[in-house]
């Protein structure tokens, strides 16, 4: 089976589309193409887990300023007939698009060839992309119920958010001193949370918690999140990197982690995968996530399974200070709970399955013999 995965930009889409193809090529399915841009996460991903990349010419036309949409616009044509000419050489027999600027010139292109489109949507709000060709998948994946009124009713289906495998099988670090903090923003860092962050730092200081931290920034607030933690003494202490590459190594060794949901997109993925380990997060902007992840934890107003809400420098200190000392039995059972739920409703394999089921339906009763059914 040829397969092309489109779109890409953020982690929210690059990562679940490298999850697919694992699972693909661990199905024995290894044409498998990725057509992104040269500007995405995915250029330097892709290569990295050995996936072939094509890239169009495409950008932004959502939350831009009208020097930005423009061009975009202008080139728009050069992107649908790069897209045609993918599609013409690689002759796929489906294609899988994961949101993001790409994936909507190759799904609209793949469409008026005739080509099977299956979209997967971990947002409880369908990004631009997905919105645009809505009514012309053949399968709508959709990660949260909120998301399936986007897309034609008979053609959706709710399959939960994709966890690599490698979120179940990293053994967490015993909760003993010196613990670690993992502050995460998405793939491109988010203002907000680094911000955040960074006035919160003198009350780490002078804290008296031993704590290490591991602070993602993104690119532009690197050297400043740099700079703010040699400023408070705390530079020894702390890993401050542009971006993970390994993130379910990142949260292995963390006790708490701080991600910001100024996105559904980030809050849905990362929170699912921090669960998935058993860690607790703490959601700044809380007010862009969805409520629905995980059932609200009865007598604690402030959590939502391990997510905690908070806003401000303090709180985020506070909140820490609140999740390092929760007592032990209390913290296992919340994080085996959490694991539990995550893995009877996001799993990787979830989705694969129905992904497979829309591949049965459209190729035929010839997948019968292709695919080791016995295996899903």
């Amino acid at each position: 089976m040829r397969v092309i995965i489109a779109g890409g930009g953020t982690g929210g889409h690059v990562i679940p589309a490298l999850a697919v193809a694992a699972e693909l090529r661990r199905r024995g399915h290894h044409q498998i193409l990725l057509v992104g841009t040269a500007r995405g996460l995915e250029a330097r991903l892709a290569p990295q887990h050995g996936l072939p990349l094509e890239t169009i010419d495409v950008g932004a036309l959502k939350r831009v300023g009208l020097l930005q949409k423009a061009p975009t616009l202008f080139r728009l044509p050069y992107s649908f007939w790069q897209s045609g000419c993918i599609l013409d050489s690689f002759q796929p027999d489906v294609v899988y698009g994961v949101g993001g600027y790409a994936s909507g010139p190759v799904l609209f292109m793949a469409a008026m060839k005739g080509i099977p489109i299956v979209v997967h949507e971990p947002n409880a709000a369908p990004g631009f992309a997905n919105r645009c060709v809505a009514p012309f998948v053949t399968r709508a994946l959709v990660g949260f119920p909120e998301a399936a009124r986007y897309f034609p009713a008979t053609q959706v289906e709710v399959v939960g958010v994709p966890v690599r495998a490698e979120f179940f099988q990293v053994p967490r670090k015993p909760h003993l001193p010196p613990f670690t903090l993992l502050i995460f923003g998405g793939s491109q860092g988010a203002r907000s949370i680094n911000r955040a962050v960074i006035e919160s730092l003198p009350l780490f200081a002078s804290s008296g918690l031993d704590v290490r931290f591991i602070h993602q920034t993104g690119e532009k607030d690197f050297r400043e999140a740099q700079a703010a933690f040699e400023k408070c003494g705390l530079g020894g202490r702390a890993q401050v990197l542009p971006f993970i590459d390994d993130m379910p190594a990142a949260f292995a060794i963390a006790q708490v982690a701080v991600i910001a949901s100024t996105s559904a997109e980030t809050f849905g993925r990362t929170s699912i995968e921090a669960q998935a380990m058993g860690c607790p997060v703490i959601v700044s902007d809380i007010g862009a996530a969805p409520e629905t992840i995980i059932p609200a934890l009865p007598g604690k107003q402030n959590y939502t399974g391990w997510v905690i809400a908070c806003h401000d420098p303090t709180a985020i200190a506070e909140r820490v200070a609140e999740a390092l000392t929760l007592p032990p039995l209390d913290r296992d059972a919340l994080g085996a709970r959490a694991r539990r739920q995550v893995a009877a409703k996001f799993t990787l394999s979830q989705m694969q399955r129905a992904t497979l089921a829309v591949y049965d339906e459209l190729l035929g009763s010839s997948l019968a013999d292709r695919f080791d059914k016995r295996s899903l």
